[in-house]
């Protein structure tokens, strides 16, 4: 019980923004690494607004195979979750659809907001 008290709590922290991102490919069995792109690198100007964010994924993954991607940190928290069709960008997701929690790409283009 105290281990899932600890992983709530690490839940409810203010997200810690990271340059390396991890990519995680979601098959229909499994979600796992992608082997031709391990990691995503980002910088805080990247997260300007939505559609300057939107591009930069872009410039990266226009190559990728077409299905569902997140960005994950060194804590194993999900940074993104975005859907790839055709070599362009069908979807970027706000909330996760099973927890409804925002992701944390989300807070940080709040607070570049507020200033």
């Amino acid at each position: 019980m105290l281990r899932h008290q600890e992983a709530l709590q690490v839940l409810e922290e203010k997200p810690i923004f990271e340059t390396r991102l991890n990519v995680i490919r979601v098959r229909a069995n499994y979600s796992g690494p992608y082997r031709k792109c391990k990691f995503f690198a980002i910088t805080k100007a990247d997260l300007k607004d939505k559609r300057a964010f939107t591009k930069h994924i872009l410039t990266i993954a226009k190559n990728w195979p077409t299905g569902t991607y997140y960005l994950k940190n060194s804590l194993g928290k999900i940074f993104v979750r975005f859907d790839i069709l055709n070599g362009k960008i069908s979807k970027i997701y706000d909330k996760s659809p099973i927890t409804g929690r925002e992701y944390d790409w989300v807070y940080f283009l709040k607070t570049k907001k507020k200033k």
